[in-house]
């Protein structure tokens, strides 16, 4: 029998880059709103404030993989 988190490994995964995602689009949105939390998080993550669709992209390809892991299983 499987524990609880080994039945979908992805969906964690799948939930915090769609999390981080949502969190940088919103601070390149408020970029030089003067909100302190946007410009440092924008700072750090500089690439990731640029181009916040790459996130998506990730989080797409991670939905896709999950996909063929339970097609595969059934």
């Amino acid at each position: 029998m499987r524990a609880a988190t080994g039945r979908r490994p992805m969906f964690p995964l799948i939930l915090g880059l769609l999390g981080a995602c949502g969190l940088f689009y919103l601070a390149s949105a408020m970029r030089y709103s003067g909100w302190a939390w946007s410009h440092e998080l924008c700072r750090q993550g500089a690439p990731l404030c640029d181009h916040p669709h790459w996130l998506l992209i990730a989080a797409g390809v991670a939905i896709g993989i999950a996909m063929i892991r339970s097609m595969a299983k059934a």
